[in-house]
Protein backbone atom coordinates (compact mmCIF):
# COMPACT_ATOMS: atom_id res chain seq x y z
CA UNK A 1 0.00 0.00 0.00
CA UNK A 2 1.40 3.37 -1.04
CA UNK A 3 0.84 6.95 0.26
CA UNK A 4 -1.27 7.52 -2.86
CA UNK A 5 -3.52 4.65 -1.79
CA UNK A 6 -3.88 6.21 1.67
CA UNK A 7 -4.87 9.54 0.13
CA UNK A 8 -7.35 7.76 -2.12
CA UNK A 9 -8.90 6.00 0.87
CA UNK A 10 -9.43 9.35 2.57
CA UNK A 11 -10.92 10.94 -0.56
CA UNK A 12 -13.26 7.97 -1.02
CA UNK A 13 -14.64 8.36 2.52
CA UNK A 14 -15.15 12.08 1.99
CA UNK A 15 -17.04 11.31 -1.23
CA UNK A 16 -19.34 9.00 0.71
CA UNK A 17 -20.38 11.95 2.92
CA UNK A 18 -19.18 10.27 6.07
CA UNK A 19 -18.99 12.40 9.20
CA UNK A 20 -15.57 13.99 9.79
CA UNK A 21 -15.30 12.20 13.14
CA UNK A 22 -15.95 8.85 11.46
CA UNK A 23 -13.28 9.52 8.83
CA UNK A 24 -10.82 10.60 11.49
CA UNK A 25 -11.42 7.47 13.56
CA UNK A 26 -10.95 5.16 10.56
CA UNK A 27 -7.71 6.91 9.65
CA UNK A 28 -6.52 6.47 13.23
CA UNK A 29 -7.24 2.74 13.03
CA UNK A 30 -5.26 2.51 9.79
CA UNK A 31 -2.30 4.36 11.32
CA UNK A 32 -2.37 2.05 14.34
CA UNK A 33 -2.20 -1.01 12.08
CA UNK A 34 0.72 0.29 10.02
CA UNK A 35 2.64 1.49 13.11
CA UNK A 36 2.38 -2.05 14.45
CA UNK A 37 3.69 -3.35 11.11
CA UNK A 38 6.67 -1.00 11.37
CA UNK A 39 7.45 -2.22 14.92
CA UNK A 40 7.43 -5.80 13.63
CA UNK A 41 9.68 -4.72 10.75
CA UNK A 42 7.21 -5.84 8.13
CA UNK A 43 7.32 -2.45 6.39
CA UNK A 44 9.68 0.50 6.52
CA UNK A 45 7.26 3.44 6.38
CA UNK A 46 3.66 4.22 7.26
CA UNK A 47 1.69 5.11 4.09
CA UNK A 48 -0.85 6.99 6.25
CA UNK A 49 1.77 9.30 7.72
CA UNK A 50 0.49 12.85 7.19
CA UNK A 51 -2.99 11.71 6.12
CA UNK A 52 -5.55 13.29 8.44
CA UNK A 53 -8.79 15.21 8.52
CA UNK A 54 -9.83 18.00 10.84
CA UNK A 55 -12.88 17.22 12.91
CA UNK A 56 -14.51 19.04 15.79
CA UNK A 57 -16.72 17.15 18.19
CA UNK A 58 -20.04 18.87 18.75
CA UNK A 59 -21.68 18.63 22.13
CA UNK A 60 -24.15 15.78 21.77
CA UNK A 61 -25.15 15.65 25.41
CA UNK A 62 -28.83 15.81 26.29
CA UNK A 63 -30.25 15.74 29.81
CA UNK A 64 -33.22 13.38 30.14
CA UNK A 65 -35.43 14.68 32.95
CA UNK A 66 -37.24 12.55 35.51
CA UNK A 67 -40.57 13.45 33.91
CA UNK A 68 -39.31 12.32 30.50
CA UNK A 69 -37.97 9.13 32.06
CA UNK A 70 -41.40 8.37 33.52
CA UNK A 71 -42.94 8.85 30.08
CA UNK A 72 -40.35 6.52 28.55
CA UNK A 73 -41.08 3.82 31.11
CA UNK A 74 -44.82 4.12 30.46
CA UNK A 75 -44.18 3.73 26.72
CA UNK A 76 -42.05 0.58 27.07
CA UNK A 77 -43.73 -2.49 25.54
CA UNK A 78 -42.69 -4.98 28.23
CA UNK A 79 -40.99 -5.52 31.58
CA UNK A 80 -37.64 -6.28 29.94
CA UNK A 81 -37.60 -2.91 28.24
CA UNK A 82 -38.63 -1.10 31.41
CA UNK A 83 -35.73 -2.83 33.14
CA UNK A 84 -33.29 -1.79 30.40
CA UNK A 85 -34.36 1.86 30.58
CA UNK A 86 -34.34 1.90 34.39
CA UNK A 87 -30.86 0.33 34.63
CA UNK A 88 -29.44 2.85 32.15
CA UNK A 89 -31.22 5.94 33.55
CA UNK A 90 -31.45 5.22 37.29
CA UNK A 91 -28.49 2.85 37.65
CA UNK A 92 -26.11 4.59 35.25
CA UNK A 93 -25.12 1.29 33.59
CA UNK A 94 -23.61 1.11 30.13
CA UNK A 95 -26.02 -0.26 27.58
CA UNK A 96 -25.98 -2.91 26.23
CA UNK A 97 -22.88 -4.49 27.80
CA UNK A 98 -23.44 -3.79 31.52
CA UNK A 99 -27.24 -3.80 31.40
CA UNK A 100 -27.41 -7.23 29.76
CA UNK A 101 -24.60 -8.63 31.96
CA UNK A 102 -26.32 -7.90 35.27
CA UNK A 103 -27.14 -11.13 37.14
CA UNK A 104 -29.64 -11.74 39.90
CA UNK A 105 -26.87 -12.99 42.17
CA UNK A 106 -25.16 -9.59 41.83
CA UNK A 107 -27.99 -7.80 43.69
CA UNK A 108 -27.84 -7.72 47.48
CA UNK A 109 -31.48 -7.03 48.30
CA UNK A 110 -31.40 -7.12 52.10
CA UNK A 111 -27.76 -6.95 53.19
CA UNK A 112 -25.50 -4.10 52.15
CA UNK A 113 -27.95 -2.75 49.57
CA UNK A 114 -25.30 -2.85 46.85
CA UNK A 115 -25.15 -4.12 43.29
CA UNK A 116 -22.12 -5.70 41.60
CA UNK A 117 -21.90 -4.41 38.04
CA UNK A 118 -20.11 -6.65 35.54
CA UNK A 119 -18.18 -4.30 33.25
CA UNK A 120 -17.02 -5.96 30.00
CA UNK A 121 -15.71 -2.63 28.66
CA UNK A 122 -13.13 -2.21 31.43
CA UNK A 123 -12.51 -5.91 32.16
CA UNK A 124 -9.11 -5.82 30.43
CA UNK A 125 -7.85 -3.40 33.12
CA UNK A 126 -6.66 -5.18 36.29
CA UNK A 127 -9.24 -4.79 39.06
CA UNK A 128 -11.81 -3.15 36.76
CA UNK A 129 -13.78 -6.28 35.89
CA UNK A 130 -16.57 -5.22 38.25
CA UNK A 131 -17.62 -2.23 40.36
CA UNK A 132 -20.11 -1.59 43.13
CA UNK A 133 -23.09 0.76 42.98
CA UNK A 134 -25.83 1.39 45.55
CA UNK A 135 -29.22 -0.20 45.10
CA UNK A 136 -30.71 3.20 44.25
CA UNK A 137 -34.27 3.68 45.52
CA UNK A 138 -35.37 4.86 42.05
CA UNK A 139 -34.15 1.57 40.59
CA UNK A 140 -35.59 -0.76 43.22
CA UNK A 141 -39.25 -0.98 42.05
CA UNK A 142 -38.25 -1.84 38.49
CA UNK A 143 -35.92 -4.60 39.63
CA UNK A 144 -38.68 -6.00 41.82
CA UNK A 145 -41.05 -5.99 38.86
CA UNK A 146 -38.48 -7.88 36.79
CA UNK A 147 -37.93 -10.37 39.63
CA UNK A 148 -41.65 -11.15 39.80
CA UNK A 149 -41.81 -12.34 36.19
CA UNK A 150 -38.34 -13.91 35.98
CA UNK A 151 -38.51 -17.64 35.20
CA UNK A 152 -37.19 -20.05 37.78
CA UNK A 153 -33.43 -20.47 37.48
CA UNK A 154 -32.94 -17.26 35.47
CA UNK A 155 -29.36 -15.99 35.61
CA UNK A 156 -29.61 -12.54 34.08
CA UNK A 157 -31.94 -9.70 35.09
CA UNK A 158 -32.87 -8.91 31.49
CA UNK A 159 -34.09 -11.84 29.38
CA UNK A 160 -31.01 -13.75 28.23
CA UNK A 161 -32.25 -13.67 24.63
CA UNK A 162 -31.25 -9.99 24.49
CA UNK A 163 -27.75 -10.91 25.62
CA UNK A 164 -27.34 -13.74 23.09
CA UNK A 165 -28.39 -11.41 20.28
CA UNK A 166 -25.98 -8.66 21.43
CA UNK A 167 -22.83 -10.57 22.30
CA UNK A 168 -21.07 -11.88 19.19
CA UNK A 169 -17.52 -12.91 18.40
CA UNK A 170 -16.60 -9.36 17.41
CA UNK A 171 -17.90 -7.94 20.69
CA UNK A 172 -21.04 -6.16 21.82
CA UNK A 173 -23.51 -4.64 19.42
CA UNK A 174 -26.91 -3.10 19.95
CA UNK A 175 -28.96 -5.97 18.41
CA UNK A 176 -31.57 -3.42 17.33
CA UNK A 177 -31.83 -1.98 20.85
CA UNK A 178 -31.37 1.48 19.40
CA UNK A 179 -34.08 0.95 16.79
CA UNK A 180 -36.61 -0.24 19.35
CA UNK A 181 -35.64 2.42 21.85
CA UNK A 182 -36.17 5.21 19.31
CA UNK A 183 -39.67 3.82 18.74
CA UNK A 184 -40.25 4.01 22.50
CA UNK A 185 -39.03 7.63 22.49
CA UNK A 186 -41.49 8.48 19.72
CA UNK A 187 -44.33 6.64 21.50
CA UNK A 188 -43.59 8.71 24.62
CA UNK A 189 -44.09 11.89 22.58
CA UNK A 190 -40.44 12.93 22.83
CA UNK A 191 -37.98 14.05 20.20
CA UNK A 192 -35.08 11.66 19.66
CA UNK A 193 -31.69 12.82 20.96
CA UNK A 194 -28.12 11.87 19.98
CA UNK A 195 -26.48 8.88 21.68
CA UNK A 196 -29.75 7.72 23.28
CA UNK A 197 -28.40 5.23 25.84
CA UNK A 198 -25.26 7.21 26.65
CA UNK A 199 -27.36 10.25 27.54
CA UNK A 200 -29.49 8.21 29.91
CA UNK A 201 -26.32 7.31 31.77
CA UNK A 202 -25.01 10.89 31.48
CA UNK A 203 -28.22 12.26 32.99
CA UNK A 204 -27.87 9.96 35.99
CA UNK A 205 -24.29 11.04 36.58
CA UNK A 206 -25.29 14.71 36.39
CA UNK A 207 -27.89 14.11 39.10
CA UNK A 208 -25.50 12.20 41.35
CA UNK A 209 -22.82 14.91 41.21
CA UNK A 210 -25.30 17.30 42.86
CA UNK A 211 -25.63 14.99 45.87
CA UNK A 212 -22.27 13.24 46.27
CA UNK A 213 -18.55 14.09 45.86
CA UNK A 214 -17.14 13.59 42.39
CA UNK A 215 -14.72 10.82 43.42
CA UNK A 216 -17.67 8.80 44.76
CA UNK A 217 -19.76 9.28 41.62
CA UNK A 218 -17.01 8.27 39.18
CA UNK A 219 -16.33 5.15 41.27
CA UNK A 220 -19.99 4.20 40.89
CA UNK A 221 -20.08 5.00 37.16
CA UNK A 222 -16.76 3.36 36.33
CA UNK A 223 -14.55 6.04 34.79
CA UNK A 224 -12.29 8.95 35.77
CA UNK A 225 -13.17 12.49 36.84
CA UNK A 226 -11.65 13.82 33.59
CA UNK A 227 -13.94 11.61 31.50
CA UNK A 228 -16.93 12.57 33.63
CA UNK A 229 -16.38 16.30 33.13
CA UNK A 230 -15.62 15.97 29.43
CA UNK A 231 -18.32 13.55 28.32
CA UNK A 232 -20.96 13.09 31.02
CA UNK A 233 -21.68 15.98 33.41
CA UNK A 234 -24.16 18.48 32.01
CA UNK A 235 -25.44 21.97 32.80
CA UNK A 236 -29.23 21.84 33.06
CA UNK A 237 -32.05 24.37 33.18
CA UNK A 238 -32.50 23.53 36.86
CA UNK A 239 -28.97 24.79 37.54
CA UNK A 240 -29.82 28.22 36.10
CA UNK A 241 -33.11 28.37 37.99
CA UNK A 242 -31.49 27.46 41.28
CA UNK A 243 -28.72 30.04 40.82
CA UNK A 244 -31.03 32.93 39.91
CA UNK A 245 -34.05 32.19 42.08
CA UNK A 246 -34.18 32.98 45.80
CA UNK A 247 -36.77 30.98 47.73
CA UNK A 248 -39.92 33.06 48.33
CA UNK A 249 -39.85 32.57 52.10
CA UNK A 250 -36.21 33.64 52.34
CA UNK A 251 -36.81 36.65 50.07
CA UNK A 252 -39.80 37.81 52.16
CA UNK A 253 -37.83 37.41 55.39
CA UNK A 254 -34.91 39.46 54.06
CA UNK A 255 -37.25 42.22 52.84
CA UNK A 256 -39.05 42.37 56.21
CA UNK A 257 -35.75 42.53 58.09
CA UNK A 258 -34.50 45.30 55.82
CA UNK A 259 -37.66 47.40 56.34
CA UNK A 260 -37.58 46.88 60.12
CA UNK A 261 -33.96 47.97 60.38
CA UNK A 262 -34.64 51.04 58.24
CA UNK A 263 -37.59 52.15 60.39
CA UNK A 264 -35.66 51.59 63.62
CA UNK A 265 -32.75 53.71 62.40
CA UNK A 266 -35.12 56.48 61.32
CA UNK A 267 -36.90 56.54 64.73
CA UNK A 268 -33.63 56.62 66.64
CA UNK A 269 -32.36 59.47 64.48
CA UNK A 270 -35.50 61.57 65.14
CA UNK A 271 -35.98 60.87 68.86
CA UNK A 272 -32.39 61.11 70.06
CA UNK A 273 -31.31 64.77 70.56
CA UNK A 274 -27.72 65.74 69.92
CA UNK A 275 -25.85 66.45 73.16
CA UNK A 276 -23.64 69.49 73.33
CA UNK A 277 -20.12 68.53 74.41
CA UNK A 278 -18.78 70.94 77.07
CA UNK A 279 -15.31 72.38 76.62
CA UNK A 280 -12.97 72.80 79.59
CA UNK A 281 -9.27 73.62 79.93
CA UNK A 282 -7.11 70.52 80.14
CA UNK A 283 -6.03 71.34 83.70
CA UNK A 284 -9.54 71.94 85.02
CA UNK A 285 -11.05 69.56 87.61
CA UNK A 286 -13.97 68.81 85.29
CA UNK A 287 -11.63 67.15 82.78
CA UNK A 288 -9.79 65.20 85.39
CA UNK A 289 -12.95 63.84 86.98
CA UNK A 290 -14.63 62.99 83.64
CA UNK A 291 -11.73 60.95 82.20
CA UNK A 292 -12.13 57.13 82.33
CA UNK A 293 -8.98 56.61 84.30
CA UNK A 294 -10.05 53.63 86.36
CA UNK A 295 -7.99 50.45 85.82
CA UNK A 296 -8.71 46.94 87.04
CA UNK A 297 -5.28 46.54 88.57
CA UNK A 298 -1.69 47.63 88.36
CA UNK A 299 0.33 46.42 85.45
CA UNK A 300 0.94 47.97 82.06
CA UNK A 301 -1.90 50.48 82.60
CA UNK A 302 -0.90 53.64 84.48
CA UNK A 303 -2.56 54.11 87.86
CA UNK A 304 -5.11 56.84 88.53
CA UNK A 305 -2.71 58.71 90.82
CA UNK A 306 0.02 58.80 88.18
CA UNK A 307 -2.35 60.20 85.59
CA UNK A 308 -3.59 62.89 87.96
CA UNK A 309 0.02 63.93 88.63
CA UNK A 310 0.73 64.21 84.89
CA UNK A 311 -2.43 66.28 84.24
CA UNK A 312 -1.64 68.62 87.16
CA UNK A 313 1.69 69.59 85.55
CA UNK A 314 0.07 70.75 82.32
CA UNK A 315 0.01 74.55 81.77
CA UNK A 316 -3.42 76.20 82.15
Amino acid sequence: MTPADADGYKIKMIGEDLAPLTIRKRLQFAKMIFRAAIRHRLIEADPFDGVSVKATMSDRRRFVTLDETARLLDACPCVNWRTIVALARYGGLRCPSEVLSLRWQDIDWLGSGRVIVQSPKTAHHPGKETRLIPLFHELLPWLREAAEIAPKGAVYVVDERFRRASLVAAGWRNCNLRTTFLKIVARAGLKAWPRPFHNLRSSRETELTRQFPMHVVVAWLGHTEEIALRHYCQVTDADFEQASKLPDAERAQKCAQSRAVGKENAVNAEDTPLKEVPRFPMSSPQVLTSLPLKADGEGFEPTVGLLLQQFSRLPP
